[in-house]
């Protein structure tokens, strides 16, 4: 590409990033303040010289990209959506029932949608930039590992930013409690301090979703996925970075990795939707929207629901307890595993796809997911039997499914004995696996205190002992765990005057990223407040970005599942 063409293309990202924060803005005005006036000049320059102007920036862009149907072919949403505006808006099409500009709400809303979705590629390319490419980084060595707590600290401010802008609230919110419920969501825990449905109106549930969405895939992962819409490619440095971050074994397999975890996402997500919409259909208002949040919520493992009682109405309910528990299993296993079960059933299902084996590390995580699941549903059935309060097997299968990482609750906490108090925090510890939507120690860290496990090792062995490496590598990472968490404890006692049992629920609870509590989390004192927020991001980030380091010598192995 000559340096003429290179330079017309800089001009119209130039071009783009201006419209971007143009749109920005007014996204901010129209929704974060509707008491504001705006002129109708103004709305009328948003609803149709903006789509048109990013219209004629992305057509002219066709004209100087040195293949325009590779490109095409990249990025056909952006062209079908502002294809769509610009047509109705000419009178061509008319996609929506009303027949005025002013009144053109749906085509307006897909303006707006594809607005904002076209800003946060932009912000992917900034971030591209910013993090990974800027010289000022670069000459002061800023270490791989240190980019996941950087990203995830920006995102948690920009998300409280956002929750505080009065246009989201059904009440005023104090900016702490939104910082809190920031924290919650990008770390997918599920703690909050006020109730979502009675303080958040349908455009702050969204918002809370997109933090929610943002969160389980990790700041990382979507970043990557912002450079390669926007930018096409990854350069070495930052291939380098993203095999680190989100999981890769190889620098080629980086792009892969981060388009599966994305296609899994939808996917899931999508048919999670689709099952609570159809079951949901009837019996709640916007049940397609209603279904799609919780879908996100389930699937990355948050535990933030739109009901009062979080989902105790549902109890008697069984296909949507079904429907959540498969959801949080599913994001619990993490998602090479998911790759690695799907690749083996279709090419046992296809005769024409090559054979492709279950991982070793893929069959570890399903069979002590599975046994943990077995495991605490009889603890909690047998605590129901003892606390004469006997319970389901629907009810302690669902207490033991959403344990470990979720925080769903179909009762409260309260009810259960100390059989049931102590099942639930052992696994809150123990948590979801390796490069999923959860937190705790991870399946496969607690497996190997029991059992010989090393992916470079085909002969395995059900002994261990303590010079076994992996073993020692295990007992080390849970040792540490647990000494944060008890230390949390004893600082919960100290601030808010808890009981042992509840503060440490409380404390293991935030470290776990669960959202499980006791009914005391909107009681919580400033101090209490701030030490749930650093255990969150120390359970979502600072706690994993650990484990990655301690392993990091050790990753080059056959098989590439993650082991923690």
């Amino acid at each position: 590409m000559s340096d003429r063409i290179t330079k017309r293309l800089r001009h119209l990202d130039q071009v783009a990033a201006v419209l971007g924060i143009l749109a920005f803005a007014m996204l901010i005005c129209r929704y974060g303040f509707p008491e504001l006036k705006i002129p109708r000049a103004v709305v009328f320059a948003w609803s149709a010289i903006l789509p048109i102007g990013l219209f004629l920036e992305a057509m002219y862009r066709l004209l100087w990209v040195e293949n325009p149907w590779r490109y095409l072919s990249q990025h056909p949403l952006r062209y079908l959506i502002l294809l769509m505006i610009v047509l109705e808006l000419s009178g061509v099409a008319a996609w929506s029932t009303e027949h005025t500009l002013q009144q053109r709400s749906t085509s307006f809303f897909a303006g707006e949608f594809y607005l904002a979705v076209f800003l946060f590629g932009f912000i992917g390319s900034w971030a591209k930039g910013a993090i990974m490419a800027n010289r000022w980084l670069a000459n002061r060595r800023v270490p791989v590992l240190a980019l996941p707590a950087i990203t995830f600290a920006f995102a948690i401010l920009a998300g409280a930013a956002f929750l505080s802008l009065p246009g989201l609230h059904k009440r005023p919110l104090a900016i702490l409690d939104n910082l809190f419920t920031s924290t919650s969501a990008l770390c997918v825990t599920g703690l909050s301090t006020y109730d979502i449905a009675a303080s958040l109106n349908p455009l702050g549930q969204a918002v809370l979703a997109l933090l929610i969405q943002l969160g389980g895939l990790g700041t990382m992962t979507v970043i990557g996925m912002l450079a390669l819409w926007h930018g096409g490619a990854l350069t070495f440095g930052e291939r380098v970075a993203f095999a680190e971050l989100v999981g890769g074994v190889r620098l080629r397999e980086t792009r892969q990795l981060i388009a599966t975890v994305i296609k899994i996402t939808l996917i899931v997500e999508a048919l999670g939707t689709l099952a609570f919409w159809l079951h949901w259909r009837g019996r709640l208002e916007h049940p397609l929207l209603q279904g799609a949040f919780h879908a996100i919520s389930a699937f990355c493992n948050a535990g933030f629901a739109l009901f009062n009682d979080n989902f105790a109405s549902f109890r008697d309910d069984p296909p949507t307890l079904i429907i959540l528990m498969l959801l949080i299993v599913i994001g619990g296993v993490g998602f090479p595993v998911i790759a690695n079960l799907a690749s083996t059933g279709l090419s046992r299902i296809f005769p024409w796809i090559e054979n492709r084996p279950l991982r070793q590390a893929s069959r570890v995580v399903l069979l002590w997911s599975g046994g943990l699941i077995v495991f605490g549903a009889a603890l909690f059935f047998i605590d129901g039997w003892l606390h004469q309060t006997p319970r389901l097997a629907l009810d302690a299968v669902f207490q033991s499914v959403t344990t470990r990482t979720a925080g769903f609750q179909i009762e409260s906490q309260l009810q259960f004995s100390t059989l049931g108090l102590a099942s639930t925090i052992l696994l809150m510890i123990i948590g979801a696996s390796p490069q999923s939507t959860g937190g705790g120690i991870k399946t496969t860290t607690w497996a190997r205190l029991f059992k010989r496990l090393d992916p470079r090792d085909e002969n395995q062995s059900s002994r261990w002992f303590f010079t076994f490496k992996p073993f020692r590598l295990a007992l080390l990472l849970a040792g540490f765990y647990l000494f944060l968490g008890t230390v949390a404890a004893l600082l919960l006692i100290y601030t808010d005057q808890l009981a042992v049992k509840d503060a440490t629920f409380e404390a293991f609870s935030a470290l776990g990223t669960v959202g499980l509590s006791r009914d005391i989390t909107p009681g919580l004192s400033t101090a209490g407040k701030w030490i749930d927020i650093l255990l969150m991001f120390t359970g979502r980030v600072l706690y994993p970005t650990l484990v990655m380091w301690m392993i990091r010598g050790r990753r080059e192995s056959p098989d590439p599942v993650p082991w923690a």
